[in-house]
């Protein structure tokens, strides 16, 4: 079986030169190249280019999606909106899961997944879900980095031996370890980074995020539980508060920046200013509630799937067993409006085996089943039984009937 790498990048903040895109071109002839994106797929042989030079030099977005379950996204962004320094915050203990680095004053941030055991998936269609994560990080909401920080212990702890078990087609945690059993190696001590407000209600950007790096939705639901609602959006008056507070010469400098030079930085640079200021007025429970180990976050991950695995069950068992009172109180209205008109159907029957046609057949023993239940509800199966095998006694050269009648469990004989 062919291999299927698939690459794409995409310049957000300006487009590509023509001198740029001829660079590009050398590094493949078959790839879609455009002023804003770079797009191919390789199903023998390796892209000649390197992802990270690219995004150091040409491109704010990056994907990366085979075969083999790697899935890999980078964006870059101007150092003064993403601080190195933050996003290994949320980076440490986890090696080349979530990882940032400077180039000059950009600032290249990357996420990784990996599961060898994934199906086939085609990469089309993930960047255009997740670039608007850019937007997200550049006016200062790191909450793409704590949903990293969860992927890479989940993904680290997998590694290092949790009993982890696949239970209706998606990842959850598994039910055989004792209670205080540490199953997830070294990693359990670790303390959780900041949890960020607006977990428990993420954006779609996010939500595709958690998906792109397969994060289980239990230990994510867990993790929310320590965070605080996102502040609602900034009114009129508190917009005009924080620009006022602004020092008139940064004031004339952004102002500048916006008009002169056409900076779209400018927003997520005073939007992250405001999130500052909200902070430091009054610090959400988030912030100041005491952080969780590793191992705390996946054991209680453990015990809220195993609930949701209990809930589920019951609630699948409740369904059953209403469906089938359901189909009871069906059977029993049916069987009522044929009381009384057992040998017209017995009749029915034999003009429907004399047909001597499959559907016909089918019909004759659908016609039988009722009459079996008929006759249990009067007292009479010895005698339906009989009728039955007699039947099958005036047909036996009609071996399609006759095996129908086996398969229903109808037969008398």
């Amino acid at each position: 079986m062919s291999e299927y790498q698939y690459y794409e990048f995409l310049a957000i903040d300006r487009a590509l030169s023509k001198e740029q895109m001829a660079e590009l071109r050398a590094l493949s002839t078959r790839a879609t190249i455009t002023p804003t994106r770079f797009q191919n797929v390789y199903n023998y042989g390796d892209f000649r280019g390197d992802p990270k030079r690219l995004m150091e030099s040409y491109f704010d977005a990056f994907i990366y999606v085979t075969n083999w379950g790697t899935r890999w996204l980078m964006l870059r962004l101007p150092g003064r909106l993403l601080d190195v320094g933050t996003v290994r915050r949320y980076a440490f203990g986890v090696e080349d899961k979530l990882d940032a680095w400077a180039k000059g004053e950009l600032v290249i941030l990357s996420f990784r997944s990996a599961d060898e055991g994934g199906d086939w998936e085609e990469g089309d269609g993930w960047l255009t879900s997740l670039v608007p994560l850019w937007a997200e990080l550049a006016g200062g909401d790191v909450r793409s980095l704590y949903i990293g920080w969860l992927a890479g212990i989940q993904d680290q702890a997998r590694l290092d031996g949790a009993d982890l078990a696949e239970v209706d087609g998606s990842e959850q945690w598994g039910e055989d370890a004792e209670p205080g059993e540490d199953v997830h190696g070294p990693l359990a001590g670790e303390v959780e980074p900041p949890v960020p407000d607006g977990l428990g209600r993420l954006s779609a950007p996010l939500e595709a995020l958690a998906d792109f790096l397969r994060l289980d939705r239990d230990l994510l639901a867990v993790a929310a539980e320590r965070s605080t609602s996102m502040p609602a959006a900034p009114s009129r008056e508190q917009w005009e508060r924080c620009l006022r507070d602004l020092p008139a010469p940064e004031k004339d400098a952004l102002l500048l920046r916006l008009v002169a030079d056409g900076d779209t930085q400018v927003q997520a640079e005073v939007t992250q200013r405001f999130r500052r200021q909200m902070a430091a007025a009054g610090p959400g429970v988030s912030q100041t509630s005491a952080r969780r180990t590793v191992g705390e976050l996946l054991r209680a991950a453990e015990d809220r799937a195993k609930r949701r695995r209990h809930e589920e069950a019951e609630r699948k068992a409740k369904e059953r067993a209403f469906a089938e009172e359901e189909q009871a109180r069906a059977r029993a209205l049916c069987l009522e409006g044929l009381a009384g008109r057992e040998e017209e159907i017995w009749r029915r029957v034999e003009a429907l085996v004399e047909a001597k046609k499959a559907k016909e057949y089918d019909d004759a023993v659908r016609l039988l089943g009722d009459l079996k239940d008929l006759a249990a509800r009067a007292g009479s199966a010895g005698e339906f039984a009989g009728r039955v095998g007699e039947l099958r006694a005036r047909h036996t050269k009609k071996p399609s009937f006759v095996q129908r009648l086996d398969q229903a469990s109808l037969t008398g004989k």
